[in-house]
């Protein structure tokens, strides 16, 4: 109202006087820009608080180390196990975890039914005798030793215990001595199992002392929710960095509640199905979408709709809900409205009207499969879900009448609504508008401003076309001329693929494909989509992913399991039961069904239905199912032959190395390919894993790193610093050129030391080369010096190289002491040797030709052709002026001085935001310092990978970017993806055999030479090996199958090898290699070569040739001003 009252008072002064107008809107502008600067300051205050408190108790906190035994159970046998630990709470938690009958143990049937029963009691070993004991708790099993579950239990201890506990023990009376004691050794307390069962069990016991207090858990619990879904409602931020903060908070309080979770157990929180699922179907609906076929549909809807607008408004609605059924209804609305937009244009059709419509009938068609929406996609992937029957077809079943009915029900409503307002004509209302202004002329005839008002009026109402001018067949046939399928080959393989992808759809609930379910059938489809289409860049195929949205998907799901912890979760669904329970028995399911449905729909109108989903979704499950994660006893009646494992794990190998080798494909699609094929051959061999296990052979803390450095390098170069970098070492140098090349290589080299020195090559080759045009350089060799300083630079520490994350982020490479700063010292002197012997090869090298200068080319050239000019011959005599031109220009060029240079290039080349550039510095500084003091005691919950991870939020927050999916572009998907499939192609060699068998091999040949050399011989072997092979092939599958290797070189009883050396041979391995080509660093900058560009393969001169083709299609862009200044 107050927004609506200010526009109408400010067009009033509008008329009245302008000067007082203008005045008027500089103070609300002021005003507002104020308003905005609080509202900032006051946003940012805020979520540094939050950073702040979960940084703080992740940092001091270390994740909890439950007490987990493994007991075996005889018949009629009691088993007792001792609670070490004192309890200082009012209950012990009892986590079981076997082939027990979950539902069974929550919902007995009879009491008379065999069982184990559990119970909580206090034993004086004195006296021999129980001094209290707990009621029991009777859990069942089930009939299959290979069934695995999870079942827990609170006991409550006795008033008594616990008026203990509160006194102080001179309070005590002798009485009360007698009964308990917690510093007396002879008064303990147990855990005690009876199997009543007729044969032998064996359950996991974990015993929690002193559990999470759920009062407190569940108000934090909800005030986290609160603020999430404020950030949502409002719109404070982006919902995506909204659900990455909360849930980083919620891990902050389960740290605060001495609750914090593993790493390992946290990424286990996260529904991968879903996100499997939904990035497949991102992927082919990507490539869809090149077809144009979008846009053919909406040319078609007009077709059909003969010129008839509400049956266009039908068709348009009929299309889009039934392709969402399919694809993701969002992408299908981002798909649709722009053709959609353009076809309104047209029409002269209510624009808003008719997305509304799109929008409407997108979400009713999602709700007809478990695939075509999100939501949707939650539900149907849950575990407990599918176990219960709801499969694809009976999903689509039961929801096929009531989307009908909602069909039916929304284009009625539409119609109702909008049928006097979908021709959007302004005639009337520029009608009404004259004759008002009219009225007012009379009353005022010398106003010349009214006067004005009304022939503007007249000439738009004379150039407003209205809807009867429109010709159905000249429009039919412009859009047809516009809007064409693009590539039908294409869309043929989509078709194909599709195809594929719906029928496993169906076909995954029948006996004969029990191993396929919907995100194998997702990512099998668009695995097979990206082969068919052969798109020469990968990089285009995974921009068309909504990585926010991912993203926003993992981190609720992650928050969600932390509300579970808290016991908010069982909270809610305690509160539920109670209503339900609270009505007679044959009308609990429709309260049921009606609270679930009014409780998400209300809730949905204001916040988005993905949250509400998966909470409610927990809710719905919650006395029917609890995650079976921890602990278990695996028993393999059939092992895999290794043998055969050998030979295929040698032979994907050696495809994977081809591939790469000869660039036949992406390296990122031919480790997804490879790894997907290594899944297949286990399969084969009978051995075909859990996702949840593929999921976990994934080293999360290397992603985790590269991630975060990757947002914050992609923050800080908006700054420009990158730029002035360059600038900076050429003032540095004074003009002298030898003095600029170790200036950039050494600056190069100590930044890629803390950033990933992929990224620095990335920002330093654009400005290098430019640079290199001015001053006539060699720009292939300066190149080829800055990737090399950027490889030696980046071995340096742990964080500045991938291979070097993946080495120093592994558990066991960890658990022997090896840290940033003991890394960072050992690297340190071979770092500075290797610098030292580069640029002294580089100066050898290049002395003669770093400047690019062809003077004397030109002269001789000109000479050449004016021995062979006669008065004739038009052509040589037109080529020699144009070589005198060329000639002029190089001697101008390379006469320009210094500072002129100088001054030209800081003008061009500033810093363009110093305060986010001082930002930047802050969180930087903040994450090195994390990474130096992550190894000393009163850190003990900070790793490497959290330092960057907070780190990069920290930026997030104090940068305060409008956009959070520009960060995420910043991302270099690609090798995050490359990472995660080369950790589960690994493993899954290690599954084969292949790994052990080279770990073998390699300690014969160790132990074939005396004791006092097998060190040497082993650092030898990993040296050279790694290095012969990282010659040709990318280094870090290389150093991720070799860091294998390596430790079980270490962990074989016979060698005892320490396992540092072999760390740092590791490591020091691309400084072996540097010289011959800088460890693929220069792949990355494929993106900058002109369109398709020379390849980046092996070629017959050796790799250094990939630097070489990579300079040249630099400069040809620098020169084509396609890379300028930034």
């Amino acid at each position: 109202m107050e927004i609506r009252l200010s526009r109408n008072r400010r067009s009033f002064l509008l008329q009245v006087n302008g000067d007082q107008s203008e005045e008027l809107t500089q103070q609300q502008q002021l005003r507002a820009t104020i308003r905005q600067r609080v509202y900032n300051f006051v946003k940012i205050g805020v979520f540094l608080v939050f950073w702040l408190f979960f940084t703080i108790l992740i940092s001091i906190s270390s994740p909890i180390e439950p007490h987990e035994v493994l007991i075996p159970l005889r018949p009629r046998e009691e088993r007792t196990i001792t609670i070490e630990e004192e309890p200082t709470g009012d209950f012990v938690r009892i986590i079981l975890k076997g082939n027990v009958d979950n539902f069974k143990t929550s919902n007995p049937t009879s009491a008379r039914d065999p069982c184990i029963k559990v119970c909580l009691r206090q034993y004086n070993t004195l006296s021999n005798e129980t001094v209290w004991k707990s009621r029991n708790w009777n859990v069942y099993v089930t009939g299959s030793i290979y069934d695995f579950d999870i079942v827990r239990n609170d006991f409550k201890l006795s008033s008594q215990i616990q008026k203990h506990k509160k006194k102080p023990p001179q309070s005590i009376d002798a009485a009360d001595r007698s009964i308990l004691l917690w510093d007396d050794p002879n008064h303990q307390l147990h855990v005690s199992l009876l199997n009543l069962y007729n044969e032998s069990t064996g359950m996991s016991v974990t015993i929690e002392p002193n559990p999470m207090d759920t009062t407190q858990g569940i108000i934090f619990g909800f005030l986290l929710l609160f603020f999430l879904y404020t950030l949502i409602i409002l719109d404070i931020t982006d919902r995506t960095f909204a659900a990455i903060l909360t849930a980083t908070a919620a891990i902050g309080v389960l740290s605060l509640m001495n609750s914090r979770p593993h790493l390992e157990t946290i990424i286990s929180w996260i529904d991968v199905e879903t996100l499997m699922l939904l990035f497949g179907m991102m992927v082919m609906v990507g490539i869809l979408s090149d077809t144009g076929v979008f846009d053919y549909l909406s040319v078609f809807a007009y077709q059909l709709s003969r010129g008839k607008i509400w049956f266009l408004i039908f068709y348009l609605c009929m299309f889009t809900g039934f392709l969402s059924a399919f694809l993701d209804n969002v992408t299908m609305v981002l798909l649709m409205v722009p053709v959609t937009i353009r076809l309104c244009e047209i029409l002269r059709l209510n624009t808003i009207l008719v997305l509304i419509s799109i929008a409407i009938f997108s979400n009713i068609g999602g709700t007809l499969t478990p695939v075509g929406d999100p939501p949707n996609v939650i539900i149907a992937t849950n575990p407990f879900v599918s176990a219960n029957g709801i499969e694809f077809l009976n999903f689509t079943l039961h929801m096929f009448p009531g989307v009908m009915v909602s069909n039916l029900l929304a284009y009625l409503m539409l119609y109702l609504m909008g049928r006097n307002k979908l021709v959007a004509t302004n005639e009337a209302g520029l009608l009404r508008s004259i004759r008002s202004l009219e009225k007012q002329l009379n009353d005022n005839k010398n106003n010349q401003n009214i006067r004005k008002r009304i022939d503007d009026l007249k000439d738009r109402l004379k150039n407003e076309p209205g809807e009867k001018s429109t010709d159905f067949h000249e429009t039919l046939a412009d859009m047809k001329e516009k809007y064409r399928i693009k590539d039908k080959v294409l869309l043929i393989k989509c078709c194909v693929c599709f195809g594929f992808a719906i029928c496993m759809f169906f076909l995954h609930s029948f006996p004969f494909m029990s191993g396929i379910n919907l995100c194998w059938a997702a990512m099998l489809g668009a695995l097979l989509l990206i082969i068919l289409a052969d798109k020469p860049n990968f990089n285009s195929i995974l921009k068309r992913v909504e990585w926010s949205t991912l993203i926003f998907f993992a981190s609720l799901f992650i928050f969600m399991e932390s509300l579970v912890e808290m016991g908010l979760i069982d909270w809610v669904g305690e509160l539920t039961i109670s209503v339900i329970l609270s009505v007679e028995k044959n009308y609990q399911l429709a309260v049921a069904i009606l609270l679930v449905l009014w409780v998400s729909a209300l809730t949905s109108a204001f916040v988005d239905n993905i949250p509400i989903t998966t909470m409610m979704l927990k809710v719905s499950l919650l006395n029917l199912y609890n995650e079976s994660t921890g602990m278990s006893v695996t028993i393999e009646p059939n092992p895999i032959d290794t043998t055969q494992g050998i030979i295929f794990g040698f032979l994907l190998l050696v495809f994977l190395y081809t591939l790469m080798m000869l660039d036949i494909t992406d390296r990122t699609f031919a480790a997804i390919l490879t790894a997907t094929a290594a899944i297949g051959v286990l399969s084969l061999m009978n051995s075909r894993p859990h996702l949840e296990t593929i999921i976990s052979w994934i080293d999360v803390e290397t992603l985790m790193l590269l991630f975060g450095m990757m947002v914050m390098v992609g923050i800080l170069s908006d700054t420009g610093v990158f730029d002035y970098v360059s600038v900076f070492a050429y003032q540095l140098s004074r003009g002298k050129i030898w003095f600029l090349i170790f200036y950039l290589c050494m600056f190069t080299g100590f930044l890629s030391a803390f950033f990933d020195n992929v990224s620095m090559v990335l920002l330093m080759v654009p400005v290098t080369i430019r640079l290199c045009e001015i001053l006539r350089l060699n720009t292939i060799f300066v190149v080829i010096s800055i990737a090399i300083f950027a490889n030696i630079g980046g071995t340096l520490t742990p964080v500045g190289d991938p291979p070097n994350v993946i080495t120093a982020t592994n558990f066991f490479v960890s658990a022997n002491g090896i840290h940033f700063l003991n890394f960072t010292l050992h690297m340190f002197p071979g770092v500075m040797v290797s610098n030292l012997l580069a640029f002294l090869m580089l100066y050898l090298m290049g002395r003669n030709n770093l400047v690019a200068t062809n003077e004397a080319g030109l002269l001789r050239s000109i000479r050449s052709l004016e021995k062979q000019l006669n008065s004739n011959n038009q052509n040589i005599r037109k080529r020699i002026d144009e070589l005198k031109d060329r000639l002029k220009y190089e001697i101008g060029e390379n006469s320009k001085n210094f500072q002129e240079t100088l001054a030209d290039m800081k003008e061009k080349c500033r810093i363009k935001d110093k305060a986010l550039l001082i930002k930047c510095c802050i969180c930087f500084g903040f994450a090195i310092c994390m990474f130096l003091f992550h190894s000393f005691p009163f850190m003990p919950g900070m790793k490497i990978c959290w330092a960057a991870m907070l780190g990069a939020l920290l930026l997030i927050i104090l940068a305060d970017k409008p956009n959070f999916d520009s960060i995420l572009k910043r991302v270099d998907w690609s090798t995050l993806i490359f990472f995660a499939s080369l950790f589960i192609f690994v493993e899954s060699l290690v599954e084969m055999g292949l790994i052990d068998w080279v770990g073998e091999s390699t300690i014969s040949v160790i132990l074939s030479v005396e004791k006092n050399y097998q060190l040497a011989v082993a650092i030898l072997l990993v040296l050279w090996v790694c290095a012969l092979t990282s010659a040709f092939v990318d280094n870090i599958p290389i150093t991720t199958m070799m860091l294998k290797v390596t430790i079980n070189l270490a962990t074989n009883s016979d060698l005892a090898l320490p396992l540092p050396p072999l760390i740092w041979a590791l490591s020091f391995v691309k400084l072996r290699h540097v010289y011959a080509m800088p460890g693929s660093r220069p792949r990355p900058c494929r993106g900058l070569s002109p369109g398709p560009g020379p390849g980046l393969g092996l070629s017959n001169k050796g790799r250094a040739d990939q630097v070489l083709n990579v300079a040249q299609g630099c400069q040809k862009r620098v020169r084509q001003k396609q890379i300028t200044f930034s």
